[in-house]
């Protein structure tokens, strides 16, 4: 995987450096890219001749809908097809077999650029209301609008229960996430004008003023984690101000601390936290243990969302650094050491699986009672383990035991000299074991 993963960079920072000497063909250097389309091209068509998804028995035809529509397939191929006519036409320009313009090169990003605006404007660009509102919009129930009027709802608005509803909280955050996807086109937009600009004009701006919308974007994109996490701990404050107020993580962790045996949880860990009596000036229901945890579950997410933004964002500058600094500066160093960060990674978790081979044992041999006769279970992990030996070995099993089961001997049989009374004696002769009732001789006879 590592090498699948890491033979196309390693190929191109070999070419720029001109290791692979004058002769090397861009198309030849490409080669794992052009293995890597066929792949996913052999898929795209393998999920478009598939056919329509079969409804299955248990849902009913009128709720039914093909979560994978042959537009959706087809657009898809598309949009693959784009940037693999994109591949083809950089190749086609650094090899010298076309003499267009960058810009002209780089119309198929362009296109699919246009693509992800058409899709998420509508969604960037829609009003969330609620039913109540959207029947008062139109003067009338939702029952009697026509289907006209409900495909135009469905166009421009997403109606919700509630502002309070998990849908309304759903569609909001739709809603901001298409806003930010049409921020990031536009700072992908803008990078792309100002590549275009410096290579055709030969222009000579600085690489470093030139990636200024890639700076501009990581920034965004991590203001925006953070902005996430804080309008989602003020609706969690709002709702629950007692426990989501200022130092609301100590107070939770001391009264989850607190919790002892089966207490009821109205005196004890989240119960104890504030008043769930609700609020009588609002009317708002009071807050149950279920939600106060599904308050936290969201708080946390954000702020590991955050996180992950900014350690990732971080990852991506210092990579697009190494390539800038390379860029303004070819001779500074090796083009290898762009994607080092990305090599040093990869070998530490390879490093890590080869050590992880050592920590493996084998594990033994476990019997259970299985309730099969021991002798016949016996044979068989005798012979489990002695497999190695000749085939045609017998096993031999163990010899029963020494002492018999007692028997009943009648007072006529028995020896001179032993007591009177019938006794039970092992057939050895040995020292009685139990004395027998004479009156039982004749049952136990």
């Amino acid at each position: 995987m590592a090498i699948a993963i890491f033979v196309q960079p390693a190929l191109i920072c070999l070419m720029v450096d001109g290791h692979l000497g004058d002769n090397a063909s861009w198309f030849g250097v490409l080669t794992p890219l052009w293995l890597w389309n066929a792949f996913i091209l052999f898929y795209h068509a393998r999920v478009i001749m598939m056919g329509p998804i079969q409804k299955p028995d248990h849902i009913p035809e009128e709720e039914w809908t093909d979560p994978l529509p042959m537009s959706r397939r087809v657009f898809s191929l598309f949009r693959f097809l784009l940037v693999v006519v994109f591949e083809v036409f950089v190749t086609l320009k650094l090899t010298y077999s076309i003499l267009w313009s960058w810009g002209l090169v780089f119309i198929p990003l362009f296109l699919w650029e246009a693509i992800t605006v058409f899709k998420k404007l509508p969604i960037a660009r829609m009003r969330i209301i609620t039913l109540d509102q959207l029947e008062l919009m139109f003067a009338k129930p939702f029952e009697e609008m026509t289907d006209d009027e409900k495909l135009e709802i469905a166009k421009n608005f997403a109606v919700v229960p509630s502002l309070e509803s998990p849908a309304f909280v759903a569609a909001s955050k739709a809603k901001a996430t298409a806003q930010q996807d049409l921020l990031k086109v536009a700072m992908r937009l803008a990078f792309l004008v100002l590549v275009i600009i410096q290579l055709d004009f030969n222009l000579s701006l600085s690489w470093w003023a030139i990636f200024t919308p890639i700076w501009v974007m990581s920034f965004l994109i991590c203001y925006g984690g953070f902005r996430d996490l804080e309008m989602v701990s003020e609706a969690a404050m709002k709702r629950d101000p007692d426990v989501f107020g200022e130092g609301w993580a100590e107070r939770l962790k001391a009264a989850r601390g607190g919790r002892q045996g089966d207490e009821d949880e109205s005196q004890t860990g989240y119960g104890a936290m504030g008043d769930t009596g609700g609020d009588e000036e609002t009317g708002k229901p009071p807050v149950t243990p279920e939600e106060r945890e599904l308050l936290l579950t969201q708080v946390r997410a954000a702020l590991s969302r955050a996180l992950n933004n900014c350690c990732l964002q971080v990852f991506v500058l210092l990579l697009v650094g190494l390539f800038v600094a390379k860029a303004q500066n070819p001779d500074v160093y090796a083009a290898i050491w762009v994607i080092f960060p990305f090599i040093l990674i990869a070998g530490l978790i390879l490093s890590c699986l080869a050590c992880t081979i050592f920590c493996v044992s084998e594990v033994p041999d476990v019997e259970f009672d299985t309730g099969v006769d021991s002798g016949f279970a016996g044979m068989q992990h005798a012979q489990q383990q002695d497999s190695t030996e000749e085939l045609n070995q017998v096993y031999t099993p163990p010899l029963p035991p020494t002492v018999e089961e007692p028997v009943i001997i009648p007072v006529e049989q028995m020896p001179q000299g032993a007591s009177s009374s019938p006794v039970l004696i092992s057939t050895d002769g040995g020292t009685p074991l139990q004395t027998i009732d004479p009156e039982e001789i004749n049952e136990l006879d």
